[in-house]
Formats: C-alpha cells, structure tokens, sequence
C-alpha cells in the first residue's frame, strides 16, 4: 500500500467515526480536505449510511447535500432507508423518500422499508411509509406478511388501517395536483 493510499485510508476511517460520533462539522472538514464521500468500511456501508442509522438528520442532510448516493448498498443490500427505517428514524426517513430514495427497495432477504418498520415495531415510521405510497403487496401482487412479522399493537393498527391511510394520501396528491393545474398560468392582469 502506498503512502497515498494509506493517506486515503486513514482520512476514510477518520470521516466514518466523525459521522458515528455526530461530529457534523468535522465530517465537513475531511469531505472539504478530499476524504471521499463514498468511503465506506468493511461492511461496504457508507458515511450516509451510518448517519442514517443512527438517526442522525444533520448529517444524514449534509451528506445529501454533498451528493452522498442516496441508493449506496453495504453487506446484506441494506440503503440508507433499510437503516433509518430500522433505527426508527422518522425524520430521516422522511428526509430519504424527499430526497428521492427507493420506496420499494428490497434488501438480500427480500424485505422492504415497510417490512422493516413492522418488524422493529415502529409505527410512526410505518404510517408514513404507508402515507407515502408503500406497498403492502409484492410486484406480483401477493400481499407480503407484514401483519404476521409484527408483534407490536401500535404498528399492527397502523397496517390494518393501510387503505384508509393511503386512500386520505391519494385524495391529498390528487387535491394538491387540481389545485396546481387549476391556477392560472403568468402574472395577473399583465399581457
């Protein structure tokens, strides 16, 4: 290994722990001095992706801001949504899903954010999972068993009102879609 890369290393090793430990402005610092932002450890999981599981909103925010890839895959093809999904981040999963993050990625196993949310019993972030646009069926159509991986009350009343959520959520988009078209193109009064 060259001094170069050990140099490389080191400054990636360095941007991971200031990302773990929450320290914004020092991960600021090494992104600026060149450390690259899709340093990862062994794992393959990136400084966005150890922001997101830790729940982390500030950096998980600086990150995508400096381009961080939204859809970056560690070890057992867990995103950055899988991760903030299963810290029971609300705000950073709300962030990804702005940002443009896959909704319906699955990891290795085949789960999804939803699934994930079900399993950890997080309720307010299955709820806007499902506000979002979540599916509770596969591609194919087949209702996944996402009732069955739940053992929490909370999140089970949230995915047995899954219709209801996402039928108020249509009605929104739809609301929101009228009143965009419906509003009259250019300036008032002027030619």
């Amino acid at each position: 290994m060259s001094a170069g890369d050990a140099s490389a290393a080191v400054k990636a090793k360095a941007l991971l722990a200031a990302v773990k430990l929450g320290d914004v402005a020092e991960a600021e610092k090494l992104l600026d001095s060149g450390t690259p932002i899709e340093s990862a450890d062994k794992n393959a999981w990136t400084a966005l992706v150890w922001a997101c599981r830790g729940g982390n909103i500030a950096m998980a925010r600086m990150l995508l801001d400096r381009g961080a890839e939204i859809e970056a895959r560690g070890s057992g093809g867990w995103t950055p949504l899988s991760w903030a999904v299963r810290s029971g981040s609300e705000a950073v999963t709300a962030l990804l899903l702005d940002r443009g993050a896959d909704l319906e990625a699955k990891d290795t196993g085949g789960w999804t954010a939803l699934l994930w949310a079900a399993m950890r019993g997080h309720a307010d972030v299955a709820e806007l999972l499902l506000r979002r646009g979540a599916a509770l069926a596969d591609e194919d159509g087949e209702d996944a068993d996402v009732e069955a991986l739940c053992h929490y009350p909370e999140c089970l009343l949230v995915l047995r009102d899954a219709d209801r959520i996402q039928r108020w959520h249509r009605r929104r988009l739809l609301a929101l879609w009228w009143h965009r078209i419906s509003q009259p193109h250019g300036p008032k009064g002027g030619s």
